[in-house]
């Protein structure tokens, strides 16, 4: 962190010091180019005159060049008017202060000193942070915590790109925070390193299989498809096929996965309720069975009391109604 602001100091200090000089230069280049401007005049007139004389235009050439020499020492500033000269040079400090305002200016506008100051914080921050997360007895940390841990591990592994162990860290973080970019490119960076490592061939495939884009999901199945001819009976591997599958609507894959799974798990495994109402779930939506609902309706003593009334008033009008069709057809 000093290092930036011993740079930032330097800068500044440096554009200051190229804006002096480049002042200071042009008012000396200015006061010299006056001096040789009225000595290049003067020597000119003398020529002048010289050859005027030769051809008797000028008759008292001393007087003019007397003259000549008076007008140069006019023009020439004496010392009081050097040192006010001098003084002068001061002018230049507005402009520093300008310069040194429109760049700090500048720079807090856009040259996003909030999230430096944030990123050096989780610099200083990460290594407690990182020792939180691998102690099991430690409070667990909350989301902000995990996206500051996150950041620091980013940035720890600039320096330690090959580093598997924090690579898979960063994938898993990501799933937790729901940011399935990162993890997706970072288990990738670390199957680059270890390309055989089921573990990692797993957490790669689930990322996928949670994408919204088919195209991923369509990856994930054949990642898991290879891992399954590997070893049929990894349960993690067939729990992921099976959502993979069910969530593309493949549902005879899925319920052969799960079902697959309930052959392994033991029969006391509290997964084996979970995976019977997945299977159920998956051939409900495959048509493949009816579900039955059945309602049991029961009223009250007062409700009941008044359905029944309401059964005898429209009995004895529907009694009463017949008896009335009956009347006028006997009378026709």
């Amino acid at each position: 962190m000093s290092a930036f602001w011993f740079t930032l100091l330097a800068l500044l200090l440096a554009a200051c010091a190229l804006f002096v000089c480049a002042g200071w230069r042009q008012r000396q280049a200015s006061d010299g180019d006056r001096d040789r401007l009225n000595k290049a005049f003067y020597q000119q007139r003398l020529n002048e005159l010289a050859q005027d004389e030769a051809q008797g235009v000028v008759a008292e050439r001393p007087v003019m060049e007397r003259e000549l020499q008076q007008t140069l020492l006019n023009d020439i500033p004496p010392n009081g008017a050097a040192r006010s000269h001098s003084s002068s040079r001061w002018v230049l400090l507005p402009g520093v202060f300008l310069l040194l305002a429109v760049s700090l200016g500048t720079y807090l506008k856009t040259g996003g000193l909030v999230q430096m100051s944030g990123w050096m914080q989780v610099q200083h921050d990460y290594p407690a942070l990182r020792a939180r997360v691998m102690d099991p007895q430690a409070k667990p940390l909350s989301m902000e915590e995990l996206a500051r841990l996150q950041l620091g591990l980013r940035t720890a592994l600039q320096s330690e790109p090959n580093n598997l162990n924090d690579w898979a860290m960063l994938g898993r973080l990501g799933m937790v925070l729901n940011n399935a970019t990162t993890a997706s490119q970072a288990f990738g960076h670390a199957l680059q390193l270890a390309p055989h490592n089921l573990a990692l061939k797993q957490d790669y495939a689930e990322v996928l299989t949670r994408s919204s884009d088919p195209q991923d999901n369509r990856q994930a199945s054949l990642i898991l498809r290879d891992l399954l001819k590997e070893d049929h009976s990894n349960v993690r591997t067939l729990s992921l096929l099976a959502f993979n599958a069910f969530e593309q609507q493949q549902y005879d894959q899925a319920i052969g996965a799960w079902q697959t799974m309930l052959a392994l798990l033991p029969a006391d495994d509290h997964r084996r309720q979970m995976i019977a109402r997945s299977i159920e779930q998956a051939k409900t939506d495959a048509g493949q069975q009816n579900s039955q609902l059945a309602v049991t309706i029961s009223l009250s003593p007062q409700a009941e009391k008044c359905y029944r009334k309401a059964e005898s008033c429209i009995f004895l009008f529907l009694t009463v109604f017949h008896r009335c069709l009956w009347l006028l057809s006997v009378c026709r």
